[in-house]
């Protein structure tokens, strides 16, 4: 019995239509999709990775800072500045524990790098990549395929692509009243070609929704106003412009970074690590950042305004900004399209649902290749072989 391979198009004119435009633009999309899955599964873990990177600069032996004063955040920031002048200083990373190193991250050539200062000696490394080469170039072909804004541009069109894709490909896939269920399995039991399409077909149904909700959320990147526009239309958006800092009558004393640090730990013992934005205009203020973690996601964290003059706290946020059920949604579009929100569990499932536009390509691809370009070689071979 031959292997049934239903790859014709679909019946009704509505269908084929759709049939033609999913089929062209997953052969066109087809490289985009395998580059922007693959790149985003590894980048769920691109903070556990990047940890990983520089780790000689990083931290120093417990054992070493016994009894030792080592460097505190505001000595770090004078000793980068001494050490790299012209650069533009834009925060630092105070570590939890005393024999890990300041990360400051600076403008280096309009480029945003970070250096580690030694907690004992004060050494400035020299500028790199905060995650290391390997995963600052994953980070990069994720983001904007290497060409700034105009590459971002293409990301986000390429996520409404993709939904375009998603959509057309649930018309084309639904099989009728009654076999719902068999367009839902893969009969392993059948030819390898049989056995693509039905994985093909199954896993975009399966899938249709973390392609859609990872399409959808991707696209905010590259246009965050217009997501909080439209959100905004259904539930209005707290606007909470940033305190600023008061510019004092005369010149007065230097604040303390050390005791701002100092401040906001002994206000949040639970979240030691702190970054500081450092003020960069006359009005601008610090803020710095208390999470449980690392790089702990911004609405667990607590953020405080502080004059950069008279060191005064002008406010505390402690719940990431939301206030109505717009702000709801547009903090959750981030964290729902990198997956982080919750542990090790769900880090696991969207590094293996992000993979969903891969596995629809490659396997559409393949359908694509046995339809048309088999027969299309094996006719070119038969008028050969009859010349």
């Amino acid at each position: 019995m031959p292997d049934p391979l239903p790859l014709r198009p679909p019946r009704g004119r509505l269908r084929r239509a759709l049939f033609q435009v999913h089929l062209w633009a997953g052969l066109a999309l087809a490289a985009y999709a395998v580059a922007i899955s693959v790149s985003g599964s590894i980048l769920v873990y691109g903070a556990t990775l990047g940890a990983r990177a520089h780790a000689d600069w990083r931290a120093v032996a417990p054992a070493s800072v016994e009894g030792r004063s080592v460097v505190t955040a505001g000595q770090a920031v004078a000793l980068v500045g001494q050490a790299l002048p012209g650069r533009t200083l834009l925060n630092v990373h105070v570590p939890a524990q005393p024999w890990q190193a300041h990360i400051v991250g600076l403008l280096d050539q309009t480029q945003y790098r970070v250096v580690f200062v030694h907690p004992l000696t004060g050494a400035v490394s020299p500028p790199v990549q905060a995650r290391g080469a390997v995963i600052g170039w994953i980070e990069r072909l994720h983001s904007n395929f290497f060409s700034g804004r105009s590459g971002r541009v293409a990301n986000g069109v390429g996520g409404g692509l993709l939904v375009v894709l998603a959509l057309t490909g649930l018309v084309v896939w639904w099989p009728g009243r009654g076999r719902v269920s068999r367009a839902l399995r893969v009969d392993w039991g059948a030819g390898w070609k049989r056995v693509v399409f039905d994985l093909h077909h199954a896993l975009g149904a399966w899938l249709l929704l973390p392609v859609l909700l990872l399409s959808v959320t991707g696209a905010y990147f590259t246009w965050p106003q217009a997501y909080r526009d439209v959100v905004g239309r259904f539930s209005p958006l707290t606007r909470r412009p940033a305190p600023r800092s008061t510019e004092p009558a005369g010149t007065g004393p230097t604040v303390d970074l050390d005791a701002l640090v100092a401040r906001v730990r002994a206000a949040e013992p639970e979240r030691p690590w702190v970054r500081v934005d450092l003020p960069g205009g006359a009005r601008s203020r610090y803020v710095l950042v208390a999470s449980a973690e690392p790089e702990s996601p911004g609405r667990d964290a607590t953020m405080t305004f502080a004059d950069r003059y008279s060191g005064q706290v002008l406010e505390v946020r402690r719940d990431g900004g939301v206030r109505t059920r717009g702000d709801a949604v547009v903090e959750w579009l981030p964290p729902l399209h990198t997956g982080h929100f919750g542990g090790p569990v769900v880090h696991a499932a969207w590094a293996l649902l992000g993979l969903a536009p891969a596995a629809l390509a490659i396997t559409g691809g393949l359908m694509w290749w046995n339809r048309v370009i088999v027969p299309r070689r094996r006719r070119g071979t038969a008028r050969a072989g009859r010349a």
